[in-house]
């Protein structure tokens, strides 16, 4: 009887002991737009008032008077306001830990509540890939050098754990860091498309009620403040009731561990 064929040799384990390639294609490509934006930031002195000016008025203490500061410092751009906003919006990211709600507040100022929110969440989308890709392609100690690796290693375990749940329900908490959100799941096996499905859903809650307490802000402050902490109130009851049934799912899962022969 003739025998049957060997079967296709598998491919050689990796060598633990060789160290990995640093610059691979994807890293190249990253590492050489970095260098161009960074370049043109360098080159361009209108670029860097812009930049410089717009995170500045995003960190003032005051969210009232900044909101209307960087309202008057986007005036000059007319209609083509959004195009700044989206600019400052993946800036910020980049330059995490600085906050992205005033930019939402003062798209709602100027668009009003519905194209604000389109705009602030549209722009939100595009900076979450923006990191989730960065992180994707220069690895962990790019963002360790940008967060504190105990704050990592905490989402590390929540994203094992619950994987595009644990985007979705952070992305619910309006006190968790947005950037840290997307630098981080770009360090797990996610894909991209998928992440920006749980953080476009996630964050659309917030995009749209934060637009319209900007839209309210010129002229009924205080209609604005209530929103927002009712908001913050109704998120934190939201957020409590979904991590009450992820520990009771894995309650349930280490039991039927414990109880299995």
């Amino acid at each position: 009887m003739k025998e049957p064929p060997p079967p296709p040799a598998s491919p050689p384990a990796p060598d633990p002991a060789r160290p990995r390639r640093f610059l691979t294609p994807s890293r190249a490509v990253t590492l050489a737009l970095l260098g161009a934006a960074g370049a043109w930031l360098l080159a361009s002195p209108p670029a860097r008032r812009f930049a410089a000016t717009g995170l500045a008025l995003l960190l003032n203490p005051d969210v009232v008077q900044g909101i209307r500061d960087l309202r008057d410092f986007l005036a000059p751009y007319g209609d083509r306001a959004w195009i700044a906003t989206s600019i400052l919006m993946i800036l910020q990211s980049l330059a995490a830990p600085i906050p992205a709600v005033p930019i939402t507040l003062v798209n709602a100022l100027i668009y009003g509540p519905w194209l604000g929110a389109l705009i602030s969440w549209s722009s939100a989308q595009a900076a979450a890939a923006l990191c989730f890709v960065l992180a994707r392609s220069l690895g962990r100690p790019f963002v360790e050098a940008l967060f504190r690796p105990a704050v990592l290693a905490r989402l590390d375990g929540f994203f094992r754990r619950d994987g595009l749940t644990a985007v979705l329900v952070l992305r619910l908490v309006p006190y968790v860091s947005f950037d840290v959100v997307s630098y981080a799941s770009g360090l797990t096996a996610m894909r991209l498309l998928p992440f920006l499905l749980a953080t476009g859903a996630g964050q659309l809650p917030a995009t749209l009620v934060y637009s319209e307490a900007g839209a309210s802000l010129a002229t009924e402050p205080r209609r604005a403040l209530e929103l927002a902490l009712v908001f913050l109130g109704a998120m934190a009851l939201v957020v409590a009731a979904i991590a009450w049934k992820l520990r009771s799912r894995r309650r349930a899962e280490r039991a039927r561990e414990a109880a299995a022969p």
